[in-house]
């Protein structure tokens, strides 16, 4: 659709030589006649020319080899900007991209991670174990494309397939503000002409901000090809004419359509709509989060009748529903796995049962998918019996279920897989879109390679807004950290030069603590321990709303102390977070204090983590196996058989090489007795199901632990264990058992005991908590907040 007077919203007199989306805001002649990137990728190798800052398309095809290879003690090329810095547009970002030195990429494939040297040789051997296992699933993956007679993966030819397949974006973003009379029109998923409706139609993007504008109106935030964007234009105004209408560029806003027709009435039309092709979400995503499930995969209950709300439902009580650590090995005594592989096969058995055939539909399917993305390669079968089911049944695809396909081989970095998921994509008709570009950024771990992406990103005007710039920082974070670490930049500098690349605006987005949190990763993983606790007190400031230490901040710190042997160190950093930041402790701190404790031989210590753990539901697999361990030592020396040891008392194990065992063997006993009242199990090799089990008994009777308690006992244990060491070079046992500090929760409602369990569990564990060294992705943060149509 040409830009026209059709519709009441273009009926202003423009001249021909402008228009209110301008033609030069799609694209810019010198980009477009002298952008070639896909002739020189091709190419073996690329001349070393230094790159022009004239434009941003040079770039593309010159990044890898024009820019140089960062030294140490390389100083940063540009001046602290002003407090009055504009935002940055797209040119600018890539002009201020060219001029950024690259780290070179020592490694055969670009889908491994570079060998790094840091100042604690532990990391180092981390990191070199890391690169190992990735070469080896690189390995894998070549034999087996070989071996079934497929062509190995090039990343070339997979950029390519997506710069052709991709149409150059709308340079701006159109935001929509949809008063609230008719709120109900445009926003009910059942009703006709609903946004679902128009973005099926148009296929452009469309998220829908949760908060409202000053003026009390939605917003809504239309991106994509332009003929797409105009499309959805047209109708929206048609559906409600009192929309007000936005472009936003870096030039500014310009009104489109101002809504001055509030009181009309749409006019009935009788032009024939076109089919719509892509399945949309019939219910918002919000009504589609449920909390902490009960019961296992097979035991969730079925609706009396299936619709296709209620099967929607269904669908995320089983892929988004969260279930316990303590609860699933209580309910799969196997291991935790056993409830994702009962999930997957219940999910294929619903989609597959003939009473639900008629409520099928394509937003079940994608909350399925959403599930099998985050489980990798062992999900794949069930991925493709989903994909085929929907292909049979004629439920619509569209680049959202490819999205979700290909996120599932970015875990494993299986790019035939990523290359075939594409193939099929431009197949059947979709279009690629920023997430499909995202994703091939996320899976290329040469920073080389990642350049001549972003460049391509670029030149089909995906960077324009904000919002897609803070996304791109978030994967670029570690890269852009390390950099600065060869440049021996301090944090000041550091987030200087994120201002000045992303823009300042970095910091006013959701995703702003989740780029902290990696940059503290980094400096972590090289020892700048000074330089991380500038970082914590500059989140700790609040210099945005969506910056500040969380429970993630204080996870990568632990998770660095644990692997640089620093347990004393983090039990202090731990009462920082609990006393002053009042950060609460998660799982995956729990995991990593136990770890360290457990390699610094302090029993006591580790004693309270256990208490901590059973009490508040988060014991991970690794803390559980060790328990065990103790405790099938324990069987195979006698040591159960034995009266548990007393204070100074001058038993000692038969060897020195079990002091740490025997030591936390006789403080889980005292603890087990008078913390969780369990004298005497009937069998040791159960205590831990028992405590978990009396630790949820505990939960539902309000029992909790205070903020801070946990930091507090940690001080006092590792004093304990000072004098267990002491004593155990001057022949004495030295054991003191103590009690982790608990109180009981009390509800002013006076509420049922039932009740109380239910908040004090969303209390303890109201978020799923990925999985162990994975990331928390950027879709999943910008989820919580906005609703993508």
């Amino acid at each position: 659709m040409s830009l026209g007077i059709r519709t009441v919203w273009r009926a202003r007199a423009i001249s021909p030589a402008s228009s209110l989306v301008s033609r030069a805001s799609v694209a810019s002649p010198s980009i477009s006649l002298r952008l070639s990137p896909i002739n020189n990728l091709t190419s073996p190798g690329c001349t070393p020319v230094y790159p022009s800052r004239d434009f941003a398309s040079d770039v593309a095809a010159k990044s890898i080899e024009s820019t140089t290879s960062v030294e140490k003690g390389d100083q940063p090329t540009r001046s602290r900007p002003s407090a009055t810095t504009a935002s940055l547009d797209q040119t600018r970002f890539a002009e201020r991209l060219a001029l950024i030195p690259v780290r070179p990429h020592d490694a055969d494939s670009i889908l491994v991670r570079s060998r790094l040297e840091y100042p604690n040789p532990k990391e180092t051997r981390l990191n070199d174990h890391l690169r190992h296992r990735d070469m080896k699933a690189q390995s894998w993956h070549e034999e087996l494309a070989r071996a079934n007679h497929h062509p190995v993966p090039n990343w070339r030819k997979v950029l390519e397939q997506l710069t052709a397949r991709t149409p150059r974006y709308l340079n701006g973003v159109v935001r929509v503000l949809i008063p609230e009379p008719t709120n109900n029109s445009l926003l009910n998923p059942d009703a006709d002409n609903s946004l679902w409706d128009i973005r099926s139609r148009t296929r452009c993007h469309m998220v829908l901000e949760q908060e409202r504008d000053a003026n009390g109106n939605t917003v809504l935030k239309i991106s994509g090809a332009r003929r797409a964007v105009e499309q959805a234009i047209d109708d929206i105004v048609q559906v409600a004419k009192n929309n007000k209408v936005l472009l936003v560029s870096d030039a500014g806003e310009t009104v489109l359509h101002d809504g001055t027709k509030a009181g009309a009435v749409p006019q009935p039309t009788t032009e024939s709509r076109p089919e719509i092709r892509i399945g949309h979400t019939r219910s918002l995503d919000k009504d589609l989060r449920p909390g902490v499930l009960t019961t296992s995969a097979s035991g969730v209950p079925k609706p009396a009748r299936w619709t296709k709300q209620t099967f929607e439902q269904y669908v995320a009580i089983l892929a988004r529903g969260y279930l316990p650590v303590w609860r699933a090995n209580a309910l799969y005594p196997a291991r935790r796995a056993a409830h994702q592989k009962a999930v997957l096969e219940q999910l294929v058995d619903v989609f597959y049962d003939p009473e639900t055939q008629s409520a099928l539909s394509g937003a079940a399917f994608k909350i399925a998918f959403e599930y099998i993305a985050r489980r990798g390669r062992t999900a794949r079968p069930q991925a493709r019996v989903l994909f085929d089911r929907m292909e049979k049944v004629g439920i619509p695809t569209d680049t959202t279920i490819f999205n979700l396909l290909m996120e599932a081989t970015v875990h494993d970095k299986d790019l035939r897989s990523f290359s075939t998921c594409l193939f099929l994509m431009g197949r059947q008709g979709h279009e690629p879109n920023f997430k499909t570009w995202l994703l091939f950024l996320r899976i290329v771990q040469s920073e080389e390679v990642r350049r001549y992406i972003l460049q391509a990103m670029i030149h089909k005007n995906l960077l324009v807004s904000p919002e897609n710039r803070v996304r791109v920082a978030y994967e670029m974070a570690s890269f852009d950290a390390e950099r600065a670490m060869l440049q021996g930049l301090d944090v000041d500098a550091i987030l200087d030069e994120q201002s000045k690349l992303y823009g300042p605006e970095w910091l006013d987005f959701k995703l702003a603590t989740p780029i902290c949190n990696k940059i503290i990763e980094v400096l972590a993983k090289h020892s700048k321990w000074d330089q991380v606790n500038r970082l914590i007190d500059f989140m700790a400031s609040r210099p945005s709303p969506h910056v500040y230490p969380n429970e993630a901040t204080c996870n990568v710190f632990l998770e660095r102390a644990r692997v640089q042997t620093h347990a004393r160190s983090a039990v202090d950093l731990l009462h920082r977070f609990e006393s002053n930041l009042g950060v609460r402790t998660a799982m995956g701190s729990v995991r990593s204090l136990f770890l360290a404790f457990w390699h610094h031989n302090m029993a006591h210590c580790m004693d309270v983590v256990w208490q901590f753990a059973v009490l508040t539901g988060r014991t991970s697999s690794d803390v559980g196996t060790r328990v065990s361990d103790v405790l099938h030592l324990a069987g195979e020396l006698g040591w159960d058989k034995a009266p548990a040891p007393t204070e100074a008392s001058d038993t000692l194990p038969a060897t020195k090489k079990h002091a740490k065992q025997y030591g936390f063997y006789a403080l889980l006993m005292a603890s087990s007795k008078d913390v969780f009242g369990v004298a005497d199990a009937q069998s040791r090799a159960k205590l831990p199901d028992v405590l978990r089990r009396r630790g949820l008994e505990m939960r539902s009777e309000g029992c909790i632990v205070p903020r801070g308690a946990l930091s507090r006992a940690l001080r006092e244990a590792a004093e304990r264990d000072l004098r267990f060491h002491k004593g155990i070079t001057r022949g004495k046992w030295i054991v003191e058992p103590a009690l982790l500090a608990t109180e009981v929760y009390h509800d002013k409602d006076e509420r049922t005991t039932a009740d109380i369990e239910g908040e004090i569990e969303a209390f303890d564990e109201d978020e799923d908590s990925p999985d162990e060294g994975d990331e928390i992705l950027p879709e999943q943060v910008e989820d919580d907040r906005n609703i993508v149509i």
